[in-house]
């Protein structure tokens, strides 16, 4: 997608946004992929259980802490993991000064990006539980695909 944002607008998504936002989509990404028929050649067996597991600590780690950030608990963690606290190219230090966020927004915006994440997982685990990627799957397999 580089060809068609701007550079502002990848600087915001990719270096800014990407690093705590990253962390609830990625490990949500990995615990609905739990569920997903990979084709043959990229069949993952036991090892989904092993990305299930790193992916559910994760999010549950950065769910848990946001929560507490949101309700004043915890304090926003400004800095960098290299540089320490004082680092002023930490994402979260480049959404405050860069893109002119400031602290309420920064807690209610990865507040509400944990609970969309963990209702868009409610609702994969609903369709799978329902059985609702059954016709899916049967409509997909009369398609070749080369």
């Amino acid at each position: 997608m580089t060809w068609l944002t701007s550079e502002e607008s990848q600087q915001f998504w990719w270096s800014a946004f990407g690093g705590a936002g990253g962390e609830f989509a990625l490990s949500a990404l990995g615990m609905a992929l739990f569920f997903v028929q990979l084709p043959e050649k990229f069949r993952w067996g036991a090892c989904r259980y092993l990305v299930f597991f790193l992916c559910a600590a994760c999010f549950i780690q950065a769910y848990r802490f946001w929560g507490d950030v949101y309700r004043g608990l915890e304090d926003i963690p400004y800095g960098s993991m290299i540089h320490g606290e004082d680092d002023p190219n930490g994402d979260l230090d480049k959404l405050r000064h860069a893109q002119g966020w400031t602290q309420s927004q920064i807690r209610r915006t990865f507040y509400a990006l944990g609970n969309g994440c963990l209702l868009a997982m409610g609702a994969v685990y609903a369709v799978f539980a329902l059985r609702l990627n059954q016709p899916a799957d049967r409509l997909l397999t009369g398609w070749k695909f080369s």
